[in-house]
């Protein structure tokens, strides 16, 4: 019984001090690298960073003139003055 509560007191320790989303996808049998990717890949089209990086900056800004706003990369869309 010892054995056992020393081993859950180590298991949790290391959740505790930071388990990535390689080490959970290799419990799983996925490939750690992989599920690292994958995980950057969502992060980066939720977060607007992949549309960014695969416009032209000029384009970006075309289609938010069109569109009545100030379109710059990197920044907040602002409505555009007349």
């Amino acid at each position: 019984a010892a054995r056992i509560g020393s081993l859950a007191g180590k298991v949790a320790e290391r959740l505790q001090s930071g388990v990535s989303v390689g080490d959970v996808a290799g419990v799983l049998g996925i490939d750690s690298k992989f599920a690292e990717r994958e995980l950057r890949m969502i992060k980066s089209l939720s977060s607007g960073e992949a549309l960014a990086d695969h416009l032209e900056d000029s384009y970006y800004g075309s289609v938010g003139r069109a569109c009545g706003f100030v379109a710059q990369v990197g920044e907040e869309l602002e409505e555009s003055v007349p």
